[in-house]
């Protein structure tokens, strides 16, 4: 089951988290050569580490305390951006699952900070769209693929992985 979630902050912390990832020329973005682990075709994203390894990897990281506040979190796993580029036509990433991690039940949380054309898509077929502000939650057993816009200069997303309380 995927839980949609609009309007997830308030709106103060979402900007601060927009002004942060898109608008700032100081924050950090590192090329990854794929989108998701071992595929093919050329396509690539800019992540940005935020929480793994159980520890804070980003000094963004208090940025995200309202998120992690509201999703009821027990423990972190990680958390990591992803921006993928416009791209021409809609280019679906392939499924996965966002952590290899097996022994506990989680949650996968995607907040959307931009608005554009590009979604989120599960095996199922269902659909989420691109809206900032919204998130969608989700065992993390779910597969699911990201896919690139093609009305907007970048799709932002950051990705909650957590036991939850």
């Amino acid at each position: 089951m995927v839980e949609v979630i609009d309007n997830f902050l308030d709106s103060k912390y979402m900007e601060q988290i927009q002004h942060a990832l898109i608008h700032s020329y100081e924050f950090p973005w590192y090329y990854q050569n794929s989108v998701v682990y071992n595929e093919k075709g050329g396509n690539f994203q800019f992540t940005h580490m935020f929480y793994n390894k159980m520890v804070a990897q980003s000094r963004y990281y208090e940025l995200l305390l309202p998120c992690i506040e509201q999703l009821n979190v027990l423990s972190l796993i990680r958390i990591k951006s992803n921006l993928i580029t416009r791209s021409s036509t809609h280019v679906e990433h392939g499924y996965h699952r966002d952590t290899l991690e097996t022994k506990t039940v989680h949650k996968t949380a995607v907040l959307y900070v931009n608005t554009n054309n590009g979604y989120t898509i599960f095996k199922d077929g269902r659909k989420v769209q691109s809206i900032a502000n919204r998130l969608a939650l989700f065992d993390s057993n779910i597969e699911h693929s990201g896919s690139t816009c093609t009305d907007e200069n970048v799709r932002v997303v950051i990705n909650f992985n957590y036991v939850e309380k």
